[in-house]
């Protein structure tokens, strides 16, 4: 299979309500995309571009990793990037 597609993310966008007594480690969301290739062309993982925020790259499981502020910052934002495993890597971002 030629990797001819890009990941494409599911159920966007993404937001979620926290409260600021979170402790780190707190599981936030869950975020999928799905890829058309087959094989290893298809197989995506995640990466977060956030200071204030892990996930899992292979389950797209979103952490905290931080101890929230509201009295500094009241919202938080970040961008996930899926990419698949072909040869070039296509990828595709989500907010």
């Amino acid at each position: 299979d030629v990797n001819d597609n890009e990941p494409a993310f599911q159920n966007e966008p993404y937001a979620k309500l926290l409260q600021e007594t979170v402790p780190i480690g707190t599981r936030v969301l869950s975020v999928r995309a799905t890829d058309a290739d087959a094989g290893t062309n298809g197989a995506v993982t995640y990466t977060i571009l956030s200071r204030d925020f892990v996930i899992n790259s292979q389950t797209g499981v979103i952490s905290t990793d931080v101890v929230f502020d509201f009295s500094l910052r009241s919202a938080y934002n970040f961008t996930v990037v899926a990419t698949d495993s072909g040869s070039p890597t296509r990828s595709r971002s989500s907010r």
